[in-house]
């Protein structure tokens, strides 16, 4: 039901999982026709997450208890869309280079709605994200292999950390930015802002992204606990 709350606020707040679900594919809707009314040429408009993947990530949000949701590549938004839907209790710091017609329209709707809960960060994440980890007091990029680790598990994949300062730690992480061989950065980068128990999950693990987890995984930066896929389709459930 509607609440009565102070302008500016959400007046429905999702209370069942069928309800949050219907919020955020009613949100992803809205994205869609954003980025198609802005670019609507471009062919990966529906690229993200599929039904069980998001599910999954829901899921992460709440097993965690995720106060802090950090991701690496908003395309159009659908993620970090889903995941500040899931509970009014995550915060979301996002990494994007801001290259197509739509992605300040959707950054601009996701501000709208959610606020400081959204912080975003535009260029590439090369630079924007050691600017960040150190303005947080969270070091510099970690060195594949540093013995530093600590549980954690993925919804496309899987991963470890354990840097990052309170406060400032990525309880969930989603790396699905650079799909070249410069993906192992970003992974690496936010390795040093993953809270103790941090889950991350790496999209795209068909491609570049998917061997550079493999790597990382045989030496001990990060951990595979789960996959889904790898697909080569559409965003479409079997």
């Amino acid at each position: 039901r509607l609440e009565q709350v102070r302008l500016g606020l959400p007046r429905f707040a999702p209370r069942t999982e069928a309800e949050t679900m219907a919020a955020i594919y009613t949100w992803w809707n809205i994205l869609d026709a954003e980025m198609y009314d802005h670019d609507a040429k471009y062919k990966y408009q529906t690229g993200y997450l599929r039904e069980m993947q998001l599910k999954r990530m829901v899921q992460l949000v709440r097993e965690t208890g995720a106060r802090r949701y950090c991701e690496i590549g908003m395309n159009g938004g659908h993620s970090v869309a889903a995941v500040l839907q899931s509970t009014p209790n995550v915060s979301a710091t996002v990494f994007d280079m801001m290259a197509f017609n739509y992605s300040w329209p959707v950054a601009g709707l996701l501000h709208a709605q959610y606020g400081r809960r959204f912080k975003l960060h535009p260029g590439n994440s090369r630079a924007t994200v050691p600017r960040w980890l150190h303005a947080n007091g969270m070091g510099g990029a970690k060195a594949p292999g540093a013995a530093d680790k600590a549980p954690s598990a993925a919804a496309s994949a899987g991963a470890a950390g354990g840097r990052g300062h309170a406060g400032h730690a990525c309880d969930l992480i989603l790396i699905d930015g650079d799909h070249t061989a410069g993906c192992r950065s970003d992974m690496v980068l936010m390795s040093n802002a993953a809270s103790p128990r941090a889950r991350v999950v790496v999209d795209d693990i068909q491609m570049p992204p998917g061997k550079a987890l493999a790597r990382l995984n045989a030496t001990g930066l990060m951990r595979i606990l789960e996959t889904y896929g790898p697909y080569s389709a559409r965003s479409r459930d079997p």
